[in-house]
């Protein structure tokens, strides 16, 4: 399986089910609403920066192989921030 750590439009992603806190997945909702955001982008991209965070704590790299893929996903896709993504 290839890892699609930028979401970007146009590249396939897998449905994953996640257990959350209702209360978190609410305010989370409002939070990403409010910045014109959907929630799903606002998980991808903060996934990848504690990957990429991980990656630099640690001395062996065991995600070596995605290191180019997480920095990619840091990158904005366009001019524009917030541009929303399908879920």
């Amino acid at each position: 399986m290839t890892a699609n750590l930028s979401g970007r439009r146009g590249q396939p992603t897998t449905i994953r089910n996640i257990r959350v806190p209702d209360l978190l997945w609410e305010a989370g909702l409002a939070a990403a609403e409010a910045e014109g955001r959907p929630l799903s982008q606002v998980i991808r991209e903060l996934l990848a920066e504690y990957v990429a965070a991980i990656e630099k704590l640690l001395d062996e790299q065991p995600y070596r192989k995605y290191v180019g893929k997480v920095s990619a996903a840091r990158q904005p896709q366009t001019g524009r921030r917030h541009e929303p993504e399908p879920d």
